[in-house]
């Protein structure tokens, strides 16, 4: 082979891999789509909502930090994967609720997000953690998941 054929021959495997590579990041990209277009967000004033009547945390707050609750609230909500098992539905209360135990915890941080954890389970009740065989209310895996019972 010349030098010229190697270096075509290099073009080429590039381009197919870069066509590959942007194929799987559009792949990627569409799954995180759908996967929030199946569980939309509530709205900020739904969230609102369900914090003055359910989280005594956020009474607490002046207007300005209960402005800055609600849009962490809602940046944790959209930024995770929700599954419901077993017969939950995941509402904007039970969404909003999570988020909320959440960003309390978080609130004096910079970074509240815990991107770590990209997946929350919540089932209707304990359920069976499998590595263990106990009874579990809440657990939390190396896989980023954190599953919670209602």
């Amino acid at each position: 082979m010349t030098s010229n054929q190697i270096f075509i021959t290099v073009i080429i495997f590039s381009v197919f891999m870069a066509l590959v590579l942007l194929i799987e990041y559009l792949k990627f990209m569409k799954s995180k789509g759908d996967r929030l277009k199946k569980s939309p967000p509530a709205n900020r004033k739904t969230i609102r909502q369900i914090l003055e009547n359910h989280f005594d945390y956020f009474k607490l707050l002046n207007p300005d930090e209960k402005d800055l609750f609600i849009n962490r609230v809602y940046s944790f909500m959209i930024a995770k994967e929700w599954i419901g098992k077993e017969s939950i539905v995941i509402t904007p209360e039970i969404k909003t609720r999570v988020s909320a135990s959440a960003i309390q915890l978080t609130f004096g941080l910079k970074t509240y997000i815990l991107p770590y954890f990209e997946t929350i389970i919540i089932h209707p009740k304990t359920y069976l953690y499998k590595p263990t065989t106990q009874m579990f209310k809440c657990s939390v895996t190396p896989t980023g998941i954190i599953e919670l019972s209602w």
